[in-house]
């Protein structure tokens, strides 16, 4: 950038780092008839060393103690700006452009003739405009035409590399598309052997290896789960003295935090081959994670059949990293690299299994934790349930699951098959499969609530989760640890073969002798109801209520009709059976009650429980006739029995008075011990 104004230039290089300035203690630039020359350097790691400059301009100034880069606009997130001040004055107070840092205040010459150079640097976290950087000059001091300059410096790409040679951070770029609960691997590069190292806070060492031939050099392996945010850029901080370091960040989704296995080893000479030690997985679909740094200027090859995913250059170190999917389990499982210089290095693997234990689902309101109950259920009400993923120990929540699960609603009444490994019997069978299937995604941290309705009824019912739905050599399956029942509404409807509500005709039988009572309720219901004679109610008018005996049969489950053919009662005249007089209240025996239902028959959530019985919705109609069985009569006395004599005396007496007979006729019931029906009455219509 030139001012002929002021007749001051400013010149703007870059250079990329590489083993060659190891041994050079300073650059000389050559000016041909310049009044004064002054310049600094400034370097910077975490750069895209093959686009390190995104974009930049620079522009003359008027004369004056304040002084403006051009506005340029970012096309890629977390560049670095870099700018550049220049005046014809020895003043060295330069008040840096606001939210920048300074890096550089330096002054060549005098107040009257001379150079003052400004320096500074800040992130900008988003692509956009920069916006015009301004500086000043101290106070006090004399106006001069300048030069400035502004610059913006990329990150590497995500899930890349980062080298630097210089500086005491190694900054790498947090990977692209980073979701919450993805487990991260680090591997950095580094020299000397005897340099130290702090990672990124969280970030947990797997593995450092030290190699102190030749040109030494580390390298230290560390992994991170992500967590629901995390920074744009991790910087590693290095000592003083170090000679170079490069690494990279690689994300892994749906990964088990629990390392399967890894290892790591250093070369015993110069080589070209680095490979690294074995390790064993036991589980398929495992990823196989590799990193390799050698004390030399190279490029390297990946491992056959690997997949690259940084091959960078910081310093006096060379690095390279690889993953690859491992389907089905191996032993002795090594991977080499090649370097394209000789050099004593470090190489390291490590494989990542997916999350593996099971599922368990329970009440959505259950704290955290892997059991919990399952309440009773109503047919055709909509049923929410927690699922969960469980990690393999099957100590707590796997909250890096991620995947698709199939879920099915089992009828778990057929308890003959044993118990598997995941909790699930194979004597359990379908009663339906949630559509669609449920996918964790990272956001869910391995718990999901499910919605779905079951429209017919199950004295016991459990869940049972697959994932993947297909099955296959790593499925993963479980059964929730409870049952639950799913419950008829109600009966919709009591009904008898005895339908006479009148005083006379037909139907009629005799009291206590047999008669049908009929109770509807719903597909899948196989109980045996009661009769609850509270809920009897006899005809208007009787003198008392009978009771009702007998008993239901189960119900076929094809229409959840349950019938009793041998009922009687045990008055004359007509009944009706009230609200909830034919009832069940074992249905539901598989769940506690009091604590996964209520003691009544409550059909809405108290405490988010219905009630554990259920019964008619509505009352009979009149159930009858009956009639008594039978009549006893008790024999009474003779009267007005008159004996006459006739005079004169006679030896015979006249007996033709009149004959009066009194007893008394009782009314009775049939039943094993009869009694007096009370409700054969003139006054009621049935005597």
């Amino acid at each position: 950038v030139d001012n002929s104004a002021g007749t001051e230039s400013l010149a703007i290089y870059q250079r990329t780092v590489d083993a060659s300035d190891s041994s050079v203690t300073g650059y000389v630039w050559s000016t041909s008839g310049a009044t004064f020359a002054m310049g600094t350097i400034q370097s910077f790691s975490g750069v895209d060393t093959a686009n390190p400059i995104d974009v930049w301009n620079g522009q003359a100034t008027a004369s004056s103690t304040t002084h403006v880069t051009p506005d340029v606009t970012t096309t890629v997130a977390n560049t670095l700006l870099v700018t550049t001040h220049a005046m014809s004055s020895g003043s060295v107070y330069w008040t840096p452009p606001t939210g920048m840092t300074e890096i550089v205040d330096v002054e060549v010459g005098s107040t009257t003739g001379g150079i003052a150079l400004e320096g500074s640097t800040a992130v900008q976290a988003t692509a956009g405009a920069t916006g015009a950087k301004t500086a000043t000059n101290g106070a006090n001091v004399t106006p001069y035409p300048g030069v400035t300059h502004i610059l913006a410096l990329r990150g590497i790409g995500a899930g890349g590399a980062s080298g630097g040679g210089g500086g005491n951070a190694l900054s790498i770029n947090a990977p692209a598309g980073l979701a919450q609960n993805d487990v991260m691997i680090a591997s950095i590069s580094f020299g000397p052997s005897t340099a130290t190292i702090n990672a990124p806070q969280g970030w947990t060492l797997v593995r450092r290896m030290d190699n102190t031939n030749g040109t030494s050099n580390s390298l230290a392996v560390y992994k991170l789960l992500a967590g629901a945010t995390e920074p744009a850029v991790y910087n590693w901080t290095l000592s003083n003295g170090h000679t170079g370091a490069a690494g990279g960040i690689q994300a892994f989704s749906g990964a088990d935090p629990a390392i399967d296995a890894e290892n790591g080893q250093t070369d015993t000479a110069s080589v070209t081959s680095h490979a690294t030690p074995s390790v064993n997985t036991t589980y398929t679909n495992t990823m196989i994670i590799t990193s390799y740094g050698v004390g030399a200027t190279s490029t390297w090859t990946q491992p056959l059949g690997m997949n690259e995913t940084a091959d960078a250059q910081g310093g006096s170190q060379a690095f390279e990293m690889n993953w690859v999917l491992q389907a089905a389990p191996a032993s002795n499982i090594s991977k080499t690299a090649t370097s394209s210089s000789t050099g004593y290095g470090n190489a390291h693997i490590l494989a990542l299994r997916r999350v593996l234990g099971n599922f368990n689902a329970f009440e959505t309101l259950t704290g955290a934790g892997t059991s919990g109950v399952i309440k009773t259920k109503i047919a055709g009400t909509s049923v929410s349930l927690a699922t969960i993923s469980v990690n393999a120990a099957k100590s707590a929540v796997a909250t890096t699951f991620v995947g698709t699960v199939k879920i099915e609603v089992l009828n778990a009444s057929d308890n003959s098959a044993a118990l598997d490994a995941n909790g699930c019997r194979s004597t359990w069978t379908l009663i339906q499969a949630l559509s669609p299937d449920t996918t964790f995604t990272a956001a869910d941290n391995g718990r999901k609530n499910i919605s779905f309705t079951v429209p017919n009824s199950y004295r016991d019912v459990r869940l049972r989760m697959t994932s993947p739905p297909a099955g296959g050599p790593d499925v993963i399956i479980g059964c929730s640890s409870d049952n639950f029942s799913i419950r008829p509404l109600a009966f919709s409807s009591v009904t008898s073969n005895m339908t006479n509500s009148a005083t006379t005709g037909a139907p009629v039988t005799s009291a206590g002798g047999s008669f049908t009572i009929t109770g509807v309720a719903i597909a899948g219901y196989n109980g045996a109801p009661a009769i609850d004679n509270t809920k009897i109610t006899a005809h208007a008018g009787a003198v008392q209520t009978g009771s009702v005996a007998g008993s239901f049969g189960a119900a076929d489950p094809a229409t959840g009709t349950a019938t009793g053919s041998t009922f009687t009662y045990s008055e004359v005249g007509n009944f009706t059976i009230g609200v909830n007089g034919v009832y069940d209240s074992t249905f539901t025996a598989v769940d506690a009650p009091g604590t996964e239902c209520t003691n009544d028959f409550s059909n809405t959530l108290v405490g988010g429980s219905y009630g554990c019985s259920f019964g008619n919705s509505a009352a009979s109609a009149a159930v009858g006739r009956f009639r008594p069985d039978h009549f006893i009569v008790t024999l009474g006395t003779l009267t007005n029995r008159q004996a006459l004599s006739c005079a004169p005396a006679s030896t015979y007496t006249y007996e033709g008075e009149p004959l009066r007979v009194t007893f008394a006729l009782t009314a009775r019931n049939g039943l094993g011990t009869p009694a007096i029906t009370q409700n054969y009455t003139t006054a009621s219509g049935f005597a």
